[in-house]
């Protein structure tokens, strides 16, 4: 199941930039335009597992199983205030869609994943060094620390030719 939700998530990725390249180019699209024509059929597909798919709730008194829907219809009625965070987190996603079709309209979509894969990696590194997060047991930890360094140096070597003048 994990290596599947992998491959789809990677699959789904690039499905993203490659449509984000096509309204930038052949569809003349700013980044702001992009971003909103997106925004709704992203909604929309994540609106019917938010509405069907049942997760238990551990750690809730008197609730063993909830969509996230009802979630939101609680939290709604207890405090609402609450989904404040929620809120800003939102126009803070909705920012960098606009940065990130921005590289994909003004470089390429191949330069875009290389930057949003760098930054997960980064995310990764800084955890690690801050004491948030701690590398797996046995070989996997340095399996892991080589896969991020590989990410991070491949983003770096592509960087480098890119930014070289073309013959």
């Amino acid at each position: 199941l994990g290596v599947s939700c992998c491959f789809l998530s990677i699959f789904s990725g690039a499905l993203n930039m490659v449509l984000a390249g096509v309204l930038g180019t052949s569809m003349k699209l700013n980044p702001l335009d992009t971003t909103c024509y997106m925004a709704l059929p992203a909604g929309l597909v994540l609106l019917l597992p938010a509405m069907l798919v049942s997760h238990p709730m551990k750690g809730w008194p008197g609730f063993s199983s909830m969509t996230d829907w009802e979630v939101l219809g609680e939290v709604m009625s207890r405090n609402p205030a609450v989904l404040t965070p929620v809120l800003f987190s939102g126009v803070l996603a909705f920012c960098y869609n606009i940065l990130q079709y921005t590289l994909v309209h003004k470089l390429s979509a191949a330069y875009a994943a290389f930057a949003g894969n760098f930054n997960k990696a980064a995310t990764v590194a800084l955890s690690l060094a801050l004491g948030l997060e701690a590398l797996p047991a046995g070989g996997y930890g340095n399996m892991f620390l080589l896969a991020v360094l590989g990410n991070i140096a491949a983003f770096s070597v592509y960087s480098a030719m890119k930014a070289q003048p073309q013959k």
